[in-house]
């Protein structure tokens, strides 16, 4: 059992009865038996964590927001704590299809909104991640690191997943 060194303000230990927080995305890929190279993805969100597709350098799906406007500081997210979990009351279904070479982006709030914000200036965010990491690039942390001090993106905790259909 762990011991607390200092006592909680009155403020953090109120905090500490409403659980802890978080977003959820998950997403699954299934093959088509018929054609070989497609198949149907479903996936599932609570909260503000975002999915985007990439078809022949296009976004052909992004889920559950479309937009920037959409965020904000108030996303309804699961709870450890029932009481106060609204999170899967409002958990959000979609589905596509997905094909050869298409290329999934799966990403937090800060990073997905920064992600919406370049493809509202007419910019293809999905290149600039997609070959984050190879050769000689600027490796991922230097890179969130240099939007935050820009103030390009929330200084928020930041995941991207990358999932590349071969």
């Amino acid at each position: 059992m762990r011991r607390r060194l200092k006592p909680l303000a009155w403020y953090a230990e109120e905090k500490l009865g409403f659980g802890t927080f978080s977003s959820l995305l998950g997403i699954t890929f299934e093959d088509s038996v018929d054609r070989g190279g497609t198949g149907h993805w479903t996936a599932m969100a609570s909260g503000d964590s975002c999915l985007v597709q990439i078809r022949n350098d296009a976004v052909v799906a992004a889920f559950p927001f479309q937009d920037s406007s959409a965020f904000s500081n108030n996303p309804v997210l699961l709870s450890t704590n029932g009481d106060h979990d609204q999170g899967l009351a409002q958990l959000r279904n979609a589905c596509g299809g997905w094909e050869s070479e298409d290329c999934f982006f799966l990403m937090t709030d800060a990073l997905a909104a920064w992600f919406y914000s370049e493809r509202e200036r007419e910019q293809k965010p999905w290149q600039l991640l997609r070959d984050l990491g190879i050769d000689s690039r600027k490796p991922f942390c230097a890179w969130v690191a240099s939007l935050r001090e820009q103030r390009a993106m929330k200084n928020d905790d930041v995941t991207l997943y990358r999932i590349s259909i071969g």
